[in-house]
């Protein structure tokens, strides 16, 4: 026998009762709840609101890149624009191509703010709508050379922040 032979029958200290070892109510955190210092369950693993935070900003940034898409299609919507070559002047009528911006803007502010919802179905909306505002904001590059990237750029952040995997551990 050791010299530490007492009997541990579910209170509190080492064992912690739950045939966990160590992470039982007495040392912060059980099976299902948050360890010590808000990290997962018995202290090992990601934080307990890793994800959710992730989710939150990904849809902050997805609205951002919708608002600024919104903005740069009622731009596009009345103007003309008048391109010169050797052939003499063409006027290429952007409406339609503004209107399209402001849908996909529209969207994408809208599954903005459903990501925070956290079903699986409003993470593939929100990467389709950021696709598709990534390809419409390329097409339209050359006509708004600021919008469209920092646009793009918003909406790339957001993918990259919902798909990517959780940390492996702290």
């Amino acid at each position: 026998m050791s010299a530490r032979s007492e009997p541990d029958l579910g209170g509190s200290g080492s064992g912690g009762g739950d045939g966990l070892g160590g992470t039982g109510a007495g040392c912060g955190g059980g099976p299902d709840g948050p360890g010590p210092g808000g990290l997962g369950p018995g202290g090992v693993g990601p934080p307990v609101g890793w994800r959710r935070r992730r989710r939150y900003t990904a849809g902050l940034l997805l609205g951002l890149a919708g608002l600024i898409d919104i903005l740069a299609g009622i731009s596009a919507v009345p103007d003309r624009y008048v391109d010169i070559s050797d052939e003499g002047l063409h006027h290429l009528d952007l409406t339609g191509w503004g209107w399209l911006r402001i849908l996909v803007g529209a969207l994408a502010v809208v599954v903005g703010l459903a990501v925070a919802i956290d079903r699986r179905i409003t993470t593939a909306l929100a990467v389709g709508v950021a696709v598709a505002g990534i390809v419409v904001g390329v097409l339209l590059l050359p006509y708004h050379p600021l919008g469209a990237p920092l646009s793009a750029g918003l909406a790339v952040a957001a993918i990259w922040l919902l798909l990517r995997p959780g940390p492996a551990g702290r």
